[in-house]
């Protein structure tokens, strides 16, 4: 059973970065085009985004169910960014740790030093 789960994990895992880019334009369509027009994946952007968070949204409607795809957008856009502006990122998810803080999480890193880019907690702390 333990496997199924590590092997289900690490599937979700592959396919939520292989539909970023389709986040990504999910979140361009639903933000108003002054905003949209702003996210160029530049460290500029990440200013953007994050006032358009801070003005639009609220911790608990992006923890609430209907603010789930929201989020995973927001996520999504701000995680593409990152990998983009960092050289050397790698994507991975940890499946055998379960004390590690980002069990389970989807996470940028880089060689030796860890980069956590876990969006989510980001967003939600």
């Amino acid at each position: 059973m333990y496997n199924i789960h590590k092997i289900e994990r690490k599937e979700n895992f592959e396919w939520w970065i292989t539909s970023l880019p389709d986040q990504i334009q999910e979140l361009k369509n639903n933000v108003p085009f002054e905003i949209s027009n702003g996210l160029d994946e530049s460290l500029k952007s990440l200013d953007i985004i994050e006032n358009y968070i801070i003005e639009n949204y609220t911790i608990e409607f992006l923890k609430s169910e209907s603010g789930k795809n929201i989020l995973n957008n927001l996520a999504s856009y701000i995680a593409a960014t990152i990998n983009g502006l960092i050289p050397k990122l790698k994507w991975y998810i940890e499946v055998e740790d379960e004390s590690d803080i980002y069990y389970c999480l989807p996470v940028l890193r880089k060689k030796i030093t860890l980069l956590y880019a876990h969006i989510y907690c980001q967003l939600l702390h």
